[in-house]
């Protein structure tokens, strides 16, 4: 059997703790953003789900389909009722977009 000196026991284990921890702080913020690649969370601004500008305006017409639309330029995002997010493309006809208007939903524009 093999004699191992205590010291050396205590001075690998904070070795092992040390490297682990430097590993962490270098790659931890790659693991977090491939989790949030894997498992997006809800609160994120960016679209779920990307729909027609036929639909958007189909679903503007029914009350309590949409909460909000906010436009900037040709691109529009909202969010639906039910808490989904959408984005959808607007024509570049500004006559296309009044259609949204007047329908009961709150409508920001961003330039």
């Amino acid at each position: 059997m093999s004699y191992v000196d205590p010291k050396l026991k205590v001075n690998r284990l904070i070795f092992v703790v040390v490297i682990s921890i430097v590993t962490l702080l270098l790659y931890g913020p790659l693991l977090h953003a491939g989790f949030r690649m894997i498992f997006p969370s809800h609160s994120t601004a960016y679209a779920e789900i990307e729909i027609p500008f036929s639909q958007l305006v189909n679903d503007v017409d029914y009350p309590g389909r949409v909460r909000d639309i906010r436009i900037n330029g040709t691109e529009i995002y909202g969010t639906f009722n039910d808490g989904r997010h959408f984005e959808a493309h607007a024509p570049a006809d500004p006559a296309s977009i009044q259609q949204l208007h007047g329908k009961g939903v709150l409508i920001t524009k961003q330039p």
